[in-house]
């Protein structure tokens, strides 16, 4: 592998679309949790009381809506469709609820998605023996 190869499977984003969703999430996580807002887009860190502590408040604002613009920027034309015509003007640049929306959209949070997708997994077809065999190795 030479090293234009090397950096051009850095530079590549993957975008999300209707049919990636678990694909895009463990990069986006991986950028969100770097940028030190994966905990506050996920809920795990509400925003502090700005009457009480107001530094970490700003702060809080700020990583929000520096996550909104980082997940923004990895979404397809068919996702900033859906987003600029579900999310309410009042949540733009709002990263927590953003991510909320996109969750609740592909990850879906009720027994049918969650039974949708099992579906889908166990529908899986493998086109290769070779994994075929491995497979049936490691389950002996």
């Amino acid at each position: 592998m030479s090293t234009n190869e090397v950096i051009i499977a850095r530079d590549s984003k993957v975008m999300l679309n209707n049919e990636n969703y678990t694909l895009w999430l463990i990069p986006i996580e991986a950028k969100l949790y770097k940028t030190k807002s994966l905990n506050i887009v996920t809920g795990a860190v509400a925003c502090p009381d700005p009457e009480k502590d107001k530094e970490n408040a700003r702060l809080y604002v700020k990583l929000n809506e520096e996550a909104y613009a980082e997940i923004v920027q990895h979404l397809s034309p068919e996702v900033l469709a859906y987003v600029s015509s579900s999310l309410p003007t009042t949540d733009k640049f709002d990263g927590y609820k953003l991510w909320q929306l996109l969750k609740t959209k592909f990850a879906g949070d009720d027994i049918t998605s969650k039974t949708t997708a099992l579906k889908k997994f166990l529908a899986v077809e493998y086109e290769s023996r070779s994994f075929s065999r491995t497979l049936h190795l490691m389950t002996k």
